[in-house]
């Protein structure tokens, strides 16, 4: 993928009239990138989740500005992050679910048979 200091100069340059569509990404803002069609110059970001691609399309260029397009993929990379962090948290719970009191004798130390009175 190419990368490129979004500016309204260097967009405007971007040529449309390809067959194929072209991604570039933001040198400033992590995340953000401009898919450029035959038609159109859409703002999207995209990022993994779980193993999974998300992406999330910011707006259509020149409607949507680039200094909006930058904010609106910090606001996704910081609810995504959250995302991941609930999902995390999540992960260990159930972990500590599963091996709770279920503990094997510690090494070293022999348990007696209960005794019966």
């Amino acid at each position: 993928m190419r990368t490129l200091t979004f500016g309204d100069a260097a967009l405007r340059d971007l040529s449309r009239g390809h067959r194929a569509q072209r991604d570039f990404q933001d040198t400033i803002e992590d995340g953000l990138y401009v898919r450029v069609g035959a038609l159109k110059k859409t703002f999207f970001t995209s990022t993994r989740i779980g193993g999974k691609r998300e992406f999330k399309t910011l707006g259509h260029y020149p409607a949507t500005s680039i200094d909006k397009a930058r904010e609106a993929a910090s606001k996704q990379a910081r609810e995504w992050q959250a995302l991941r962090e609930a999902r995390a948290g999540r992960r260990t719970l159930r972990c500590a679910d599963t091996t709770a009191g279920h503990r094997a004798p510690h090494r070293g130390i022999e348990r007696s048979a209960p005794t019966s009175s």
